[in-house]
């Protein structure tokens, strides 16, 4: 295989962030990121991009749809992503977009760490701060399995989106962290949220304006606001 080729294992083509240039460390790795994916999304046969064990530091990172292959396209977190911890970075309100994608799995037993630790300070609530995982336009969408600890802003945010899965997530960050909603639903439809734990400092899910068909069931909250 010539890199950075996709990498094709029976007739699926498995995308190695490693292939395009990604190295565990403090190097920001967001380019090799999104040349990893649109490698992956232009793949006209399945697809599944694939974040090995390792910690690898990344900016603001846009996965964009439309994809050419079949649904789903996987991204599969198998170690941890860290995001360069500085507010200044990001100039829209999300560390991780995903956008415009027709049928999405988000899977792994990796773990999305925002660093928000080294932000929180800043936030005097008159600033939006980027969510660790953004879905803007995703229809037919799941996250599971997904560790998300410690965002600079929402850890979870769902815009004009519809049928959404996030289940057997683990959502953390400390008591005293500022406007950290586990989950946060906006202007989306058929969305479901189970089977997960939420311990943050604002509300453990947030539903806003414009949703309808929001179903929450076997969710573990705590510390945070609740449900509303």
């Amino acid at each position: 295989m010539d890199m950075p080729t996709a990498r094709i294992l029976t007739k699926k083509a498995l995308t190695y962030v490693l292939c395009y240039g990604a190295h565990p460390g403090r190097k920001d790795n967001a380019q090799s990121f999104i040349r990893a994916w649109r490698a992956a999304c232009n793949y006209r046969g399945k697809a599944r991009l694939l974040t090995p064990k390792g910690t690898f530091l990344i900016g603001a990172t846009i996965f964009q749809g439309p994809c050419q292959g079949p649904e789903p396209i996987k991204v599969q977190i198998a170690g941890t992503l860290k995001a360069v911890p500085d507010p200044s970075m990001y100039e829209e309100d999300y560390w991780i977009l995903f956008e415009k994608i027709n049928g999405l799995l988000v899977t792994g037993t990796g773990t999305v760490d925002g660093q928000g630790n080294a932000v929180w300070r800043y936030n005097d609530g008159g600033a939006r701060f980027p969510s660790s995982m953004k879905f803007n336009q995703v229809v037919n969408g799941i996250i599971r399995q997904i560790t998300s600890v410690n965002p600079m802003g929402f850890h979870i945010s769902i815009v004009l989106s519809q049928t959404i899965k996030a289940k057997n997530l683990r959502i953390f960050a400390p008591a005293d962290s500022p406007s950290t909603d586990g989950i946060h639903i906006n202007q989306s439809s058929q969305v479901n949220g189970s089977n997960s734990v939420i311990g943050t400092g604002d509300d453990c899910i947030g539903i806003i304006r414009g949703c309808t068909d929001v179903r929450v069931r076997n969710v573990t909250c705590g510390p945070g606001d609740g449900i509303r």
